[in-house]
């Protein structure tokens, strides 16, 4: 339908305020994903949590976030991305608000998983209503500043978090996502309402099938370095994880009208968009942002504040590349600015690998801003990349779907990053000190040094520190190796799957 020329001024106001609102909504996300590295070390000391209590607090929150955001890119078409976007967000700042007021663990894990319902109404919701708002040349744009605005709450993430435990205390943390919720819901007072009046119903099935099958896939992780890798306990426990996942993916594929459409990843670019964007920058950049404070303020004796002033070469690029990676996305084709991406986000991992046991060279502060760049990359195209396959109908959907992946990889590879380091640790501490628990290696592998030196005889505690200072260092400059690699096969597969013609003109 035509737009009459007087009425372009106050449509142009209300597509503003979106594309504000969901920018802002971006970055309190993305700041509460990053800012809890770096608290995750003094709420281990305030709540005396153990290193599998701190990765159950990772996907306590993470596991309903990914797995909610099946449903609710279908509860945004269906009832209003807007009046969703906004239910989110309040849920989002008022269990924010419990978590920060918690004495226990058991008591934030549940307030964060709750938070994580909320977070799980808002994202999907984003996407779509920018998909809504915007076409052509303006979209590309919007979705520039979207990406931009993930990597703004990456940059500031760590460094806000450093702040609030310097000056306050680590419960700001949560609570400072309670006036950033107020300011989003003031900027949406006057935003228009879109909805798909022919959207699917809500796959209750699926999502409890892909719920249970996502806990205890995450649940098998953190157990498997104390049950062992290959014990019969985990062995079942992944294994039926597995099945269940692989029941829903059954489910799903024999559905006339799916809520989570397997037949979509038959177009080799949505899986690309869908899964090896996701995945390659979970595994090497996302990790870095919880495990790196670890060392930094365990290894290094780097205070909060100290270790989040340390990453911001890992971070500020994923702030100022997007709107670069904007630009480029109208000169060049999606495939290549993916697979370059990758390529850079890889190297500057393996970079890392260099990092030594008491100072950050030149070598690897050079390898953080290569990630940081590579990240900035595929954050300005990715979001774009998964919606612009497929039908504007179905842009929540798509939206959700990609968002579900996103949030399950990085679960997955934060908490498979921490079972992997603690099982390296281990097998060092092990070889070299025989007589070591699992839960020092435990403290360990988070850099807990000190805190692990404790459950030693006093005779023994200065080889042990030396020994564990080593062995820290040791799993950390593997796994960032094994990490970087990881972003080069996903480059690899981008220029394979990605095909410029798949991409509809919307």
């Amino acid at each position: 339908m035509a737009v009459h020329p007087a009425e372009l001024p106050s449509r142009r106001l209300r597509s503003g305020l979106i594309l504000f609102s969901v920018c802002v909504a971006a970055v309190s996300l993305t700041i509460d994903l990053t800012i809890i590295g770096i608290a995750l070390d003094p709420i281990g000391h305030s709540l005396d949590a153990s290193f599998a209590g701190l990765q159950f607090l990772i996907g306590a929150y993470n596991v309903p976030f990914a797995a909610l955001l099946l449903v609710s890119g279908v509860v945004a078409d269906r009832y209003g991305r807007l009046r969703v976007f906004i239910v989110g967000n309040s849920l989002f700042a008022f269990f924010a608000l419990l978590c920060g007021l918690s004495n226990s663990m058991d008591a934030l894990n549940v307030w964060r998983a709750l938070q994580g319902l909320g977070a799980a109404l808002v994202m999907p919701a984003c996407s779509a209503l920018i998909a809504h708002s915007f076409r052509g040349r303006a979209r590309a744009l919007a979705f520039g500043c979207f990406g931009a605005s993930f990597g703004l709450g990456t940059a500031i993430g760590p460094l806000v978090g450093g702040v609030l435990i310097e000056w306050l205390d680590w419960r700001w943390v949560f609570f400072i996502n309670v006036p950033i919720a107020a300011f989003i819901l003031l900027a949406t007072i006057t935003a228009e309402e879109s909805r798909n009046p022919q959207s699917k119903p809500v796959d209750w099935l699926g999502l409890g099938l892909f719920s249970l099958g996502l806990c205890g896939l995450i649940c098998g992780l953190i157990a498997a370095p104390d049950w062992g890798w290959t014990a019969p306990s985990t062995l079942l426990l992944v294994g039926v994880a597995v099945s269940l996942i692989a029941l829903f993916l059954f489910v799903e594929a024999r559905k006339t009208v799916p809520s989570f459409d397997v037949r979509l990843f038959r177009n080799p670019t949505f899986l690309a968009a869908q899964m090896v964007l996701p995945a390659g920058v979970s595994f090497a950049f996302i990790t870095l942002l919880f495990y790196l404070p670890f060392y930094l303020q365990g290894v290094g004796g780097l205070s909060p504040l100290a270790s989040g002033l340390a990453l911001l070469p890992l971070t500020l690029p994923s702030f100022f590349v997007p709107f670069l990676a904007g630009w480029l996305a109208q000169r060049f084709t999606f495939r290549s600015i993916a697979a370059t991406g990758l390529t850079i986000l890889g190297l500057g991992t393996i970079l890392q690998s260099a990092i030594q046991t008491a100072e950050v060279s030149p070598l690897v502060w050079l390898g953080m801003l290569l990630a940081g760049s590579g990240v900035g990359i595929v954050h300005a195209i990715n979001d774009n990349l998964a919606v612009s396959v497929v039908s504007p109908h179905n842009s929540g959907v798509a939206a959700g779907m990609l968002n579900t992946l996103r949030l399950s990889s990085e679960t997955i590879a934060i908490i498979a990053t921490g079972a992997l380091m603690t099982t390296l640790t281990l097998s060092d501490l092990k070889t070299k000190m025989p007589g070591v628990s699992e839960e020092m290696a435990r403290l360990v592998a988070r850099a807990d040094i000190a805190g692990a030196a404790e459950l030693v005889p006093s005779s023994e505690a200065t080889e042990f520190v030396l020994l564990a200072t080593n062995a820290s260092a040791e799993s950390l400059r593997l796994v960032l190796l094994l990490l970087g690699l990881t972003g080069i096969a996903a480059a690899l597969l981008a220029a394979f799957l990605i095909r410029q013609h798949d991409v509809l003109d919307q």
